[in-house]
C-alpha cells in the first residue's frame, strides 16, 4: 500500500508540475507577443524627385472680388462667359439691351426740339404783340417831352 501511496504522490506532483509550467508557458507567451518589436521593410535611401500626387475636391475662391453696376437701367442682351471661365483683358463680357434707351433717348431730344420752336415761337408773338405798344410808348414819351 505504501507503494500505490506514493505513485499517487508522484503522479499528483508530477500533474502539478505540468499544470505550473503550462502557466507559465502561456503567461510568457502573452507578454512575448504584447513587448515584441514590430518588423518593418527597411530600404536604402536613395537621391531622387519627390512626386505626390493629391487628388481633392473643394471651392476655389478669389483673394479680390468686385461688384460692378451698370451704367444703364437696361436688361442684359448677352452674357459671353459663365462662372469659372478665364477671361482675357478687354474681352466683352455683357451686353445690354439698349433699344428701349434709344426710343427714350430720340424721344427726350424730339421733345426738347419741340420744346425750343414753341418757346421761339412765344417770343415772336410776344414781341409782335409789344411792338405796337412799344411805338405808342415812345410816342406818348415825345409828346409829354421825355427823351427817349
Amino acid at each position: 500500500m505504501k507503494k500505490k501511496k506514493s505513485k499517487k504522490k508522484i503522479i499528483i506532483g508530477a500533474a502539478a508540475v505540468l499544470v505550473v509550467a503550462g502557466g507559465v508557458t502561456v503567461a510568457g507567451q502573452r507578454n512575448s507577443t504584447e513587448n515584441q518589436i514590430p518588423q518593418v521593410q527597411v530600404v536604402i535611401a536613395e537621391k531622387g524627385d519627390v512626386k505626390e500626387i493629391v487628388d481633392a475636391t473643394g471651392t476655389v475662391g478669389s483673394e479680390e472680388e468686385k461688384t460692378y453696376y451698370s451704367p444703364v437701367n437696361a436688361e442684359l442682351k448677352t452674357v459671353s462667359f459663365a462662372q469659372g471661365d478665364v477671361v482675357k483683358k478687354g474681352t466683352k463680357l455683357i451686353e445690354f439691351n439698349t433699344e428701349d434707351l434709344e426710343k427714350d433717348n430720340r424721344k427726350a431730344e424730339l421733345n426738347l426740339k419741340s420744346t425750343k420752336y414753341d418757346t421761339k415761337d412765344t417770343r415772336n408773338k410776344s414781341d409782335k404783340a409789344a411792338s405796337p405798344a412799344n411805338r405808342l410808348w415812345s410816342i406818348l414819351q415825345r409828346s409829354l417831352g421825355f427823351i427817349v
